[in-house]
């Protein structure tokens, strides 16, 4: 069951990040221009951390901060949930890359 967790928080992770990617690109080309698009394509990590700050502060946009944040919340809480449940059910809890 624990394997369940781990993928629906890979899954998460996966999923909120390229939807939090396209929603501070979005913001960006729309109230920076090309070059902060430019920019937050080549700084694409420094992108997910700093524009949902930026578009909440700037112009009271909730979406990318709670997408971003949100979904690391939630995956991270779903990976919480798959170690604990792996730890229990005696599996390899950290020992190696097999599990």
């Amino acid at each position: 069951m624990y394997r369940v967790f781990k993928l629906l928080a890979a899954l998460s992770y996966v999923v909120t990040g390229l939807a939090g990617l396209s929603l501070c690109f979005r913001w960006l080309l729309g109230s920076l221009g090309v070059l902060a698009g430019l920019a937050g394509v080549v700084l694409f990590p420094v992108t997910l951390a700093v524009v949902p700050w930026v578009a909440l502060l700037r112009d009271r946009r909730f979406a990318p901060a709670v997408v971003v944040y949100g979904g690391l919340l939630l995956a991270g809480i779903l990976h919480w949930l798959a170690r604990g449940m792996e730890a229990r059910a005696g599996g390899a809890g950290g020992e190696g890359l097999e599990g």
